[in-house]
């Protein structure tokens, strides 16, 4: 695909995807999936079991698109012991903690209590210690709002109890509403800049 994918622009030096961007992509996955889950036209739906940032591929518009189904098998998508649906969504909710965090699922460089990825951003989460899980590449850029809603979601998919995660429909709700909310916040502060060149203009003239 034209511009790759997720992993290489959340993980190679140069790439700076914006916080919006990254939005955009999260919710056109989780598209994705949930086809796969609930619009196939299949009796149980498609597990993908393979939910992961490099198999999220990015077109010239960085659209998302689900790749790589070797895995992935027909249900049924209920039962206990076995892979499911409700598996794709917690590994669905890594990624989102990926993307958040500017950092892969396991990074054995880091000491065993950060190693894993999903514990170690639970745990600052539930000590409402956000800020210091947030890729550097982008503070300033999410609003505090969106910033909770987006980690809550990750941590519900991230559910001990499989029956908890929400499903991948209730997942796209969550991050259209996110993403509005982040919409009209960045479109106010661009407003009121140009707001305030435009006065200083006339003081100016």
């Amino acid at each position: 695909m034209p511009q790759g994918t997720l992993e290489d622009h959340l993980y190679k030096d140069g790439s700076r995807l914006a916080w919006l961007q990254l939005l955009k992509i999260c919710k056109g996955a989780a598209r994705g999936l949930d086809y796969l889950h609930t619009g196939t036209g299949t009796q149980h739906g498609i597990i993908h079991r393979d939910v992961k940032s490099s198999n999220v591929l990015l077109d010239e518009n960085f659209a998302a698109k689900i790749s790589d189904f070797g895995l992935a098998k027909i249900g049924p998508t209920n039962q206990a012991r076995n892979l499911t649906i409700k598996s794709d969504v917690y590994a669905f909710g890594v990624v989102l903690l990926e993307v958040l965090c500017g950092r892969p699922a396991v990074d054995t460089r880091l000491d065993e209590e950060q190693m894993g990825l999903a514990p170690w951003a639970q745990d600052c989460i539930r000590k409402g210690k956000l800020n210091n899980i947030i890729d550097s590449r982008l503070r300033g850029q999410i609003s505090s709002n969106c910033l909770k809603d987006f980690a809550r979601i990750a941590c519900r998919c991230l559910d001990n109890n499989p029956n908890q995660r929400p499903t991948m429909s209730e997942i796209i709700g969550k991050l259209d509403a996110i993403l509005s909310v982040q919409e009209r916040q960045d479109s106010s502060i661009t407003e009121g800049k140009f707001i305030d060149k435009f006065q200083w203009f006339l003081v100016l003239k």
